[in-house]
């Protein structure tokens, strides 16, 4: 079956983990072979998921869902066909499908801008708030559930276990797991001197390179000494005298001892990293490929926001002309108004305000004023004409010429309209 101890292990780079139990939910693997068949075609991920999943399955983006500040841990082990990926705020991710062209969502929970994302990646490394949400189940399959112990602090304290934590002072030679401590040899020694401390298990680093001699997996109490180079098992000297290795045809397997095996597989892990190199080869060839894009794409976006600055720009200073031109009209128009009125009110004002005698030496000067007023026009009331926006800025991305990868979707109008409505409703339902 599955080897889910490893994988446990290898997402949460521990050493000290162990599998309690996992409890197959297909041990035909038939069902495996059928959603294999199903996604054949799709990007596959190995993935645990807590154990009380809900609609939607949200799992680490590579990880283990847990709860470091315990001990026993609970979780789904599934495969899941990601397929192609679309990356999108939680609140989307979550109450969405995924778009034409997608099969699920990568978000992250830290609340940063998209803009940022790759950039923040670059300077932490940490993509511990970064998860995989698949809206459909169906793309979901569940292999096992499993029962493991980690713990943090023991795995924190055998990884930094070069001083005795005893004495403070000695140079740390073996890791006490009944104690949860390492000591040095003379503390070794002290501690462990009498019949019940001697049963404790200890790890001594100086054996096979700073390791440990493990336990036969069928045989719990027995050390193993053998390891099957044919099967690539790990046995102990039960399994071969009276267990698995001791008839036809795994008899004729061929066995090595456990210190051999362990230095021939450390120099086999050498030569696999070698071998691996395509795969980071592989990657890095990618990277370089995105950092490309990324800067293409960051210098098309410097182009079009200069583009529609300048634009805005132009139409700023055209908005100004307009706006300038029609003033003059309207400010002139204002004025004549204006002295009309101010006109008016002194020819009738003034004249009541002075002495009769001035009335008789300037009546006919009244009169005449008075009639040039009341003769007085005005400019004609203009149309009330509008400033409007001719055509409409807009951006968009430019259809390339030639045929378009399988790989690249691109969104339909209205999908992305619904986006940006259910991103803007939830939104506002924060306020409510």
């Amino acid at each position: 079956m599955y080897d889910i101890e490893y994988k446990l292990r290898l997402f949460l780079n521990s050493t000290t983990l162990s599998l309690d139990n996992a409890k197959y939910k297909d041990p035909t693997g038939m069902e495996l072979l059928l959603f294999l068949k199903k996604y054949k075609n799709q990007k596959m991920i190995h993935a645990f998921l807590p154990i009380d999943e809900r609609d939607h399955t949200v799992t680490p983006f590579f990880g283990v869902p847990i709860d470091e500040s315990k001990i026993k841990h609970k979780v789904v082990y599934c495969q899941i066909a990601v397929g192609t990926p679309l990356f999108a705020s939680e609140e989307y991710a979550m109450n969405c499908k995924a778009p034409a062209g997608y099969d699920s969502f990568i978000i992250s929970k830290s609340g940063t801008g998209i803009e940022n994302v790759i950039s923040e990646i670059k300077k932490t490394g940490v993509f511990s708030t970064y998860s995989y949400v698949i809206p459909d189940k169906s793309r979901v399959i569940v292999l096992a559930e499993v029962e493991f112990t980690y713990d943090k602090a023991l795995e924190d304290r055998c990884k930094n276990n070069n001083v005795c934590e005893s004495c403070g002072n000695g140079q740390a030679v073996s890791f006490c797991l009944a104690e949860r401590a390492s000591f040095c040899e003379v503390c070794d020694k002290s501690f462990h001197a009498n019949s019940f401390t001697q049963r404790h298990e200890r790890y001594y680093f100086n054996k096979v390179g700073k390791k440990r001699f493990i336990h036969c997996t069928a045989h719990t109490s027995t050390v193993v000494d053998f390891f099957c180079n044919t099967c690539k098992v790990p046995i102990c000297t039960q399994c071969r005298i009276f267990g698995s290795h001791s008839e036809h045809p795994n008899s004729k397997h061929e066995l090595i001892t456990y210190i051999e095996a362990c230095d021939r597989l450390k120099l086999q892990v050498s030569e696999e990293s070698e071998l691996m190199q395509g795969g980071l080869t592989k990657a890095k060839k990618s990277m370089g490929k995105i950092e490309y894009e990324i800067c293409a794409f960051e210098k098309n976006i410097a182009e079009v926001r200069e583009r529609i600055e300048q634009e805005y720009r132009d139409a700023m200073c055209a908005l100004k002309e307009l706006v300038k031109k029609r003033y003059q009209h309207i400010n002139s128009r204002y004025f004549e108004s204006k002295y009309l009125e101010i006109a008016v009110q002194r020819a009738v004002g003034y004249p009541k305000e002075v002495d009769p005698s001035v009335l008789v030496e300037k009546w006919r000067s009244i009169e005449d004023f008075n009639r040039y007023i009341n003769e007085m026009n005005v400019s004609a009331e203009e149309e009330g004409s509008s400033i409007k926006v001719k055509g409409a800025l807009s951006v968009e991305f430019e259809e390339q010429s030639q045929q378009a990868s399988p790989e690249i979707v691109t969104l339909q109008v209205e999908e992305e309209l619904t986006r940006q409505k259910t991103e803007m409703l939830l939104r506002v339902s924060k306020f409510r």
